[in-house]
């Protein structure tokens, strides 16, 4: 036998007689072992890739939906930080937090049809500077809210269960409340009852616009319908009444993720800031010019199909004449103000009603 086909046997030593017996060895080819080894690794880099990778061709449909039965307990905190650039230095800038906690109880919902909602304040507090300015719920005494501004509006609003009536696309069409708010406000605090600013405060706060506008920060609205993969883009526009802007946004579906221990689609949001078409005011009245940019986040259940946090910084700059009090007639001094806010609302539970 040749020396290169020892290479192809290998050699068992049996013991008993000393003797040594060669046995075959299969011998492949060297190219079929190697396409062997390459599919091999081709399928453990396959299941080793980030999840995000393998899921970034999938397909999702985002949805926003009530859940009729469901109760959601949502906290809301808004932080403003303001800079008047006409006033002196030290006396031009302020810094206001809020932080309020909502429950909304769905009595009806479902495709195609009207919504009902009931919406309940269980606390609220803020902070003006870092310092704190008042804290209700309704284990607080309303006898020690003495000395606090708008103590009978904020105390109005502990407790008060204000119904929504939405169309199937959750568009507001009626708000009943505002009554109530009202008598329990002038309740707190009678004074209120012959103030000419009372009418003009009770729309600003407990208005139509304003209620709806309290609905929309739970919503997530303007949703595509069609199936979305990830870096897909859309474009909507929110309005908000009470303070007369609109904010042009463009979304962006930016993928799949666990937040908040939930498994949720997270969006970007990026957009500008204008004054609203459709704003109102009466005549001589200065209509402020608003411009300004938002940033921000939103993280939206797949499996529950609700907001779990939505974060937005908007960046504006409000300019306009005001009159000069003691000066002639028709004369004004221009005012700028700069502002920060920030609006995070984050889903805290979900239970049976």
């Amino acid at each position: 036998m040749q020396h290169d086909q020892l290479e192809d046997w290998t050699y068992q030593n049996i013991i008993a007689g000393g003797r040594l017996r060669m046995t075959p060895r299969p011998n492949k080819p060297t190219a079929e072992r190697l396409s062997i080894v390459t599919a091999c690794f081709c399928v453990l880099i396959l299941f080793t890739l980030p999840n995000r990778l393998v899921s970034a061709e999938r397909q999702s449909l985002l949805q926003f939906n009530w859940q009729a039965g469901k109760r959601y307990t949502v906290a809301l905190e808004t932080s403003k930080k303001l800079v008047l650039e006409n006033l002196p230095p030290g006396a031009n800038k302020s810094g206001e937090n809020e932080k309020s906690v909502f429950t909304i109880s769905v009595l009806k919902a479902g495709p195609r049809e009207n919504c009902e909602l009931v919406v309940e304040c269980l606390s609220t507090k803020s902070e003006l500077n870092g310092e704190s300015t008042y804290s209700f719920d309704s284990t607080t005494d309303p006898k020690k809210d003495v000395g606090i501004p708008i103590a009978a509006l904020k105390r109005a609003l502990i407790g008060t269960k204000i119904k929504y009536l939405l169309d199937s696309e959750y568009r507001v069409l009626h708000v009943d409340g505002t009554d109530e708010l009202l008598s329990k406000m002038i309740a707190h605090d009678p004074a209120l009852r012959g103030d000419t600013s009372t009418p003009f405060l009770t729309e600003a706060k407990f208005g139509t616009n304003a209620l709806g506008d309290l609905l929309q920060e739970f919503m997530v609205l303007g949703l595509p319908k069609k199936t979305l993969k990830v870096g897909d883009q859309w474009s909507d526009a929110t309005q908000h009444r009470t303070e007369q802007t609109v904010a042009e946004s463009r979304f962006t579906f930016a993928g799949l993720e666990r937040h908040l221990n939930r498994d949720c689609v997270r969006i970007e949001i990026d957009g500008k800031i204008e004054n609203s078409a459709k704003v109102k005011v009466p005549s001589g009245t200065p209509i402020p010019s608003i411009h300004g940019r938002v940033k921000g986040n939103l993280w939206l259940d797949t499996k529950l199909e609700m907001l779990v946090e939505r974060t937005i910084v908007e960046d504006t700059t409000t300019a306009m004449k005001m009159p000069v009090v003691h000066g002639e007639e028709g004369e004004t001094v221009p005012m700028t103000m700069k502002q920060q806010k920030t609006v995070v609302c984050r889903l805290m539970k979900v239970e049976d009603n």
